[in-house]
């Protein structure tokens, strides 16, 4: 993405926008898989099996996430930040156009409207207790994949600027920020265009600012999680997802029928720009086994598994967590 002073937008929305964006790309929060050597994803053995068999990962709605406050953390944290931006904004620079903004802004997030955000959730390390202690009295796995095979026909993991990967943020005040510099760059892109030209897209500036404050959300945790340092698959819903994906999914989670795409779903194209026949392999480096009490036999299981489906070099190997019964 170039730096916003290349860009050839100069006012409005789409501009405050595209600041927002690379912002969030300066301060490491969207990343370039380039800057990992391996990214980490948690499941259980269905879900394992689903992986390979699919050849990719569920973006999954983000409000049906499996822990509800952590669905919910993310708008109401950034709600909080706008109602004080409100409150001070009475006091300070914002004019009350601006402040009309935030406000139905901070409604349109508060009533989930506007286009939903799926994801899929990643780690930065491999066997991590705490991630484990989410297959109590199950099995759970965890995948190694080899972020520097991007470069691949088939995207995997990121496919610009269809869905990216976007580093979780734990602290309060690195999301305060975060927050207050979208606010910054729509607020000094209205007060430019309205001194242009006398008036703004109002609606759009709402709906744009609604949107990156969301997207900037969604990748917001308590704090209390840090040691999972998770990384999310992020994607916009379009009206025109066909698009992007073939199809949209939906499946029983918890309390949710729960809508999600399949990575796999992804069109791939050959060098030459017609539909791609080559078989969709992850890269797939390592399959570590989580805590149980026959780790032996499910590392023979899941080799039989993979070599069944074409993936004859992969490590798997226990944990090195000991196993409590």
């Amino acid at each position: 993405m170039p730096a916003p002073e290349d860009s050839p937008v100069r006012f409005g929305f789409l501009r405050a926008e595209e600041i927002a964006l690379h912002k969030l790309m300066r301060r490491g929060i969207f990343t370039r898989l380039a800057r990992a050597k391996s990214l980490f994803h948690y499941t259980s053995l269905s879900g394992f099996q689903g992986i390979i068999q699919d050849g990719g990962f569920w973006l999954s709605d983000t409000r049906f996430m499996n822990d509800s406050e952590d669905a919910s953390h993310g708008v109401d944290f950034v709600c909080a930040v706008l109602e004080r931006q409100l409150e001070k904004s009475r006091k300070e620079q914002y004019s009350p156009l601006f402040r009309d903004v935030l406000w139905k802004a901070k409604q349109k997030l508060k009533a989930h409207s506007g286009p939903r955000l799926y994801a899929a959730c990643f780690s930065e390390v491999g066997d991590d207790l705490s991630q484990w202690r989410a297959y109590d009295g199950g099995m759970g796995v965890s995948l190694e994949l080899d972020a520097y095979t991007n470069e691949l026909a088939f995207p995997h993991i990121e496919a610009l600027p269809t869905y990216s990967l976007g580093r979780v943020v734990y602290c309060d005040m690195a999301k305060r920020r975060i927050v207050i510099s979208i606010v910054q760059a729509f607020w000094t892109c209205l007060s430019e265009e309205y001194k242009a030209f006398g008036e703004v897209y109002f609606t759009e500036y709402v709906d744009r600012l609604a949107q990156s404050l969301l997207r900037a959300g969604d990748l917001f945790k308590n704090s209390a999680f840090m040691a999972e340092r998770e990384l999310r698959i992020i994607y916009t819903e379009r009206e025109d997802w066909q698009k992007d994906f073939h199809k949209k999914s939906f499946r029983h989670a918890g309390h949710f029928i729960v809508p999600y795409f399949k990575t796999a779903d992804f069109p791939s194209q050959s060098d030459d720009g017609k539909p791609s026949t080559t078989p969709r392999f992850l890269p797939l480096k390592a399959v570590t086994v989580g805590p149980c009490p026959y780790p032996e036999n499910v590392i023979e299981s899941l080799r039989g598994f993979l070599n069944h489906h074409g993936y004859h070099q992969v490590d798997i190997k226990k944990t090195k967590i000991p196993f409590r019964r």
